[in-house]
Parts: structure tokens; C-alpha cells; sequence
């Protein structure tokens, strides 16, 4: 039953100065709490019941600052938050700091990720605020140990900090949903930095290395001055040139480049606001990676993966588009190894190229060999795609799409079209409720043959004497004409003809 307050019960007195202060704060309080960040709950569809759990974690941060967030089993529904419930760690902008984890589960198959909130926005970006990726823990007692690096651009005051665990997790995100795994939540203090004074020391400039090309690479500073109001500007010039000019958005110690197109050299000024003075760091050359021509990858230098551990050639990529299942290099290839894929039940995965030029701009086929190894699987196909980038996020342009319908291992071209997209992908899809095992082995990048066939070929209308067939015209420009022929049951040709230039006939 609902409980009424009768007005005729009420008694009102009057309030002193003090008194009224201290509930005027009261009452304001809890809008001032209200303007607290609200942060995503990470969701697992399972969670942690069956020992997929952060069972224990450890940070060390400045001085005697630590958390100490041990043995702590599986929470309900995979998620705990201990930002109140434990002392913030305190840690310095510019350095770097110890963590320890472990779980339940067996060793190898949990994945952690930490991010910190820098700017405080409710949110955690993976691209500035993600301070560990995809660590694989150790089973209790022991531990698994990383460090995370502090930028030199964090602000000072409380932040929220995720420590993630997914199962078999790759790339997830601080709230993505998961099938199994937990989530804690704890509070970092980022300390302020002491003051810079006089001149600074920029120190020597480097760039992480790289072997790919599209491949982007860090610079960064060692040796500089530690301290505030400190600011930084990154500047290139064509190598050896000594022409420096300002890279737009370079203004912290550490800076990503994506889009180098020739030999640079980089250095950095630093400048101390405080005195008004500045120094300019030492010069740092990185070559550029032409991106590559025509290639045949064979799987053999590739080590061996697993269910884990998506092993793929160096400079290719792999990444899940859609659902849950995994692929990898393999023993299973045509001679020798070759690349596994089980697309399981409406999964799609993709198995992306070196970096290319336009992918040849309309003068390139690829060829590949694939392998359906169990037959009663329907909608079974493997896609060939085009793409502008290497990851998830990058655009995809569907080219050919190739069902799988025969065991055994068969040979396909697909031309590839005119276009500025510098990739291609190799595509493997399973429909729903159904679980293929594909392989491919032999890739050949190369130049269109000069009589390529032509795609979508499709054949309707058909009646005892007559049918339209009709097909997308070769992209080869050598090709001026195409023959046709209709077989009977027995495979005796009872039709035949030729056609210039067209893309149909009767």
C-alpha cells in the first residue's frame, strides 16, 4: 500500500542562517553528483560463470600509490565497478607503470585491455585512451605483467580506468557485447606536472619501426624535459632537403603518421611557455615502403596458428566482419600449408592483402585455390572484396561473390575492376546454422590475362529452342567478341554461335 504524509501531521518551524546553509548544500548535492560521467555497462552474454574471469589485478603507480584488487573470483553479470569502492592510484603524465593480471580460466585463451578516460568525457577511446590491447592472461597463481605509459598530455584530476577481459577477445571495445568474460572499473589521479623553467631539452627524435607499406609509424621523444607548459610542434622535409614545415595536429610528444608518401625527415620543437624558450630536437630519417606489385603467397613462411592465434603472412591482415568464428594459417593448404577460415553460422571473415597501387586500376586479376571440405553445408561462398584500408572500419566493395557447393580443391580468377582502393579481400561466409571448414592455399596477385572471361554470366528465358544469356563484359581490353554454345543432356553441342561487342545473345 502506498504511504501518504498528512499535511495535517506536518510542523513547520523556522530555520537559523547555519541551518538553512547546510540544507540548501543538501539539496544541491546530489545535482552536483548528478554531473558525474555515466559510463557504458560492458555486456557479456555469458559473462564469467564458468571462470572467464579478472580474477585478480595489480597497478603500481607513483611513489606508494598502488591498487591491490586480488583474487576477487567472477562478479554477477561480469561487471564490477570499484572506482569508489577502492583508492585512486596515482600516477605522472610522461610515465610508465606496472600492471599484473591473471584468471580463472586456462592460460592463453583470456585477453585484457585497459583504457583511462583522460578527458573525462564518459567515454573510452580506442585510439587515445586504450593503454593496453588484447594482453593474454596467466591462470591463477600466476600472473601475467605489462606496462602502460601515461601521455605527457593527460590533465591532472580523477579519471575512470577499464580493465577489460574477453575470451579469445581481439580488437573489442570497452562496451561492446561479448560472449564471455568480466570488467572492472577503478579510479586513477593523475598528478599535476611541476612547472618547466629556463630552456627545455627536446632530445632525440625516433620513429617505431615498420615493414609494411600503408604501415603508419610513431615519432617520439626521448631525453626531453619532463615538466608543465611545455609545448610541442612536429615538423617534416623531404629528406635532406632541410625545408621544415609544421605537421598539422603534431603538438604532443608522440605523433602518428598514416600518410607518408615519400623519404621524410621529422624533428620537433620544444617550448617551455613559461620562460618563452624552446629547443629543436635531433633529426629523425624514415625511409618510405613502396607499396607492393604482383605477388604469390604460398602460406609456407607463415607460422602456424590456432583457434587463438590468427596467424596470417606478414603484411596482410585479418579481422572478423560479422559473428564469431575464427581462421587462421594451417597445415590443410593445397601442398603444404594454407590459410583455414570457419565462418560459423552468419560469420564472415576477412583475409586482406599487402597494400597495393589502385589494386592495378583495372589491369590485375587474383587467383587462389579454395577447398570446401565437408559437402551437405549449403550457402557456403567466398567474397572477394575491394577495400581503402586494412581494418573493420575500412570501406568494402563487393566484387565477386563464389558459392562453395563441391569438395575438393578448385582454382578461381576474379578480375579485379578499375578503382582507387588499394586492398583486396578474401572473404569466407557461413549461413546461419551452418559450420564449413574452408581453405585456400596459392594466391596470385597479377597481371589480368589478356583474354579474361566474363563475369555474371546468367542464362534465363529457356525454353526446348531458344535461351537469353547474358554476362558482365571483360575488363580486358583485348577482348572483342565472345562465343557461346548450348549442350544437350548428354553434352552434345546442339546450339553454337558468336557475338562482337555485346553483353547478351539469344
Amino acid at each position: 500500500m502506498k504511504k501518504i504524509t498528512h499535511l495535517s501531521r506536518l510542523k513547520i518551524r523556522w530555520l537559523n542562517t547555519k541551518t538553512l546553509i547546510f540544507l540548501l548544500f543538501g539539496l544541491f548535492l546530489p545535482v552536483l553528483n548528478g554531473a558525474a560521467q555515466t559510463y557504458c555497462t560492458p555486456a557479456y552474454f555469458t559473462g564469467c560463470s564458468w571462470d572467464d574471469d579478472l580474477n585478480s589485478f595489480k597497478i603500481t603507480g607513483q611513489g606508494t600509490s598502488v591498487i591491490s584488487d586480488l583474487n576477487t573470483g567472477c562478479t554477477t553479470n561480469g561487471y564490477l565497478d570499484n572506482s569508489t569502492a577502492i583508492p585512486a592510484v596515482d600516477l605522472l603524465p610522461g610515465q610508465s607503470y606496472p600492471v599484473e593480471m591473471n584468471t580463472n580460466y586456462t592460460a592463453g585463451w583470456e585477453k585484457a585491455s585497459i583504457w583511462i578516460d583522460f578527458n573525462n568525457d564518459g567515454t573510452f577511446d580506442n585510439t587515445t585512451e586504450k593503454l593496453l590491447t588484447d594482453l593474454s592472461l596467466d591462470q591463477h597463481p600466476s600472473f601475467s605483467t605489462a606496462t602502460i605509459d601515461i601521455p605527457i598530455t593527460a590533465t591532472p584530476g580523477i579519471r575512470r580506468m577499464r580493465v577489460r577481459v574477453v575470451y579469445n577477445g581481439l580488437g573489442f571495445d570497452a562496451c561492446s557485447n561479448e560472449d564471455y568474460g568480466e570488467a572492472h572499473d577503478y579510479s586513477v589521479n593523475i598528478l599535476p606536472l611541476t612547472p618547466c623553467t629556463g630552456t627545455p631539452t627536446a632530445g632525440t627524435a625516433s620513429a617505431t619501426q615498420r615493414t609494411c607499406a600503408g604501415d603508419p609509424f610513431t615519432l617520439l621523444l626521448t631525453g626531453s624535459t619532463v615538466g608543465g607548459n611545455l609545448t610541442y610542434q612536429w615538423q617534416s622535409s623531404p629528406q635532406g632537403a632541410g625545408t621544415w614545415t609544421n605537421l598539422t595536429g603534431a603538438t604532443t610528444i608522440s605523433y602518428t603518421v598514416t600518410n607518408q608518401t615519400a623519404d621524410t625527415d621529422y624533428r620537433c620543437i620544444v617550448t617551455c611557455t613559461t620562460s618563452n624558450s624552446n629547443d629543436t630536437s635531433t633529426v629523425v630519417s624514415v625511409a618510405h615502403i613502396a607499396p607492393i606489385g604482383n605477388f604469390y603467397e604460398d602460406f609456407e613462411t607463415t607460422v602456424t596458428g590456432g583457434y587463438s592465434n590468427p596467424t596470417v603472412p606478414d603484411c596482410w591482415s585479418y579481422f572478423v566482419n560479422t559473428g564469431y568464428g575464427y581462421g587462421y594459417t594451417s597445415t590443410g593448404g593445397q601442398t603444404g600449408k594454407g590459410f583455414y577460415a570457419y565462418p560459423y553460422s552468419d560469420t564472415e571473415l576477412f583475409l586482406v592483402s599487402p597494400e597495393t597501387v589502385d589494386l592495378g586500376n583495372g589491369t590485375k586479376q587474383v587467383r587462389f585455390s579454395a577447398n570446401l571440405s565437408s559437402t551437405g553445408i549449403i550457402g557456403t561462398e567466398i567474397r572477394v572484396y575491394s577495400l581503402d584500408g586494412k581494418t573493420s572500419t575500412a570501406a568494402q566493395t563487393l566484387i565477386q561473390t563464389i558459392p562453395l557447393k563441391t569438395t575438393g580443391w578448385q582454382e578461381y580468377i576474379v578480375p579485379l575492376p578499375v578503382t582507387t582502393d588499394d586492398y583486396f579481400a578474401i572473404a569466407f561466409y557461413g549461413a546461419p546454422s551452418q559450420y564449413p571448414n574452408i581453405y585456400i592455399d596459392d594466391v596470385y596477385y597479377e597481371d589480368l590475362s589478356p583474354c579474361i572471361f566474363p563475369l555474371g554470366i546468367d542464362v534465363t528465358n529457356v525454353t526446348t529452342t531458344t535461351a537469353n544469356i547474358s554476362w558482365d563484359a571483360s575488363t580486358a581490353t583485348g577482348v572483342t567478341g565472345y562465343e557461346y554454345e548450348v549442350r544437350d543432356a548428354s553434352g552434345t553441342v546442339v546450339q553454337s554461335g558468336s557475338t562482337t561487342g555485346a553483353t547478351s545473345a539469344t
